[in-house]
């Protein structure tokens, strides 16, 4: 019968092991880019009336800075920001989290700063996800 229980308990640790391998992997970029994201509070009325990215800029050879405006129901908050990139285009994507309950809306600055990234020629887009 304790040998029925070692089994077991390896059996036990082995899959922890691996589902934490796989965890750390998923939240390891496979390409060695890293990104710093923030974002401001709400800003309050501006002239921008959609979403946008307002610039993009090279900060050194490995650094790249893109900052966004973003419109927001002013119930919501902005959550965690992440990208994708293919081919030449950089996606950056923030989430917008609430549920659009109240009748005002609220603008918020978005920066995206990556490093170790090639120097290239992006094309950008920005997009929310809920």
């Amino acid at each position: 019968m304790d040998k029925k229980y070692l089994v077991w308990g390896i059996i036990i640790v082995l899959v922890l092991v691996v589902s934490g391998y796989v965890y750390y992997s998923s939240q390891t970029p496979k390409d060695g880019i890293k990104l710093e994201f923030s974002s401001s509070e709400c800003t309050g009325p501006n002239d921008l009336f959609e979403d946008e990215i307002t610039k993009t800029e090279w900060v050194d050879d490995t650094t790249l800075e893109a900052t966004a405006h973003v419109i927001i129901n002013c119930c919501n908050e902005i959550g965690k920001g992440n990208y994708e990139i293919i081919n030449n285009k950089i996606i950056l994507k923030f989430e917008d989290i609430g549920k659009d309950e109240c009748d005002c809306i609220c603008d918020s600055d978005l920066t995206y700063t990556f490093s170790d990234i090639d120097k290239k020629d992006y094309q950008f887009e920005l997009q929310s996800i809920k």
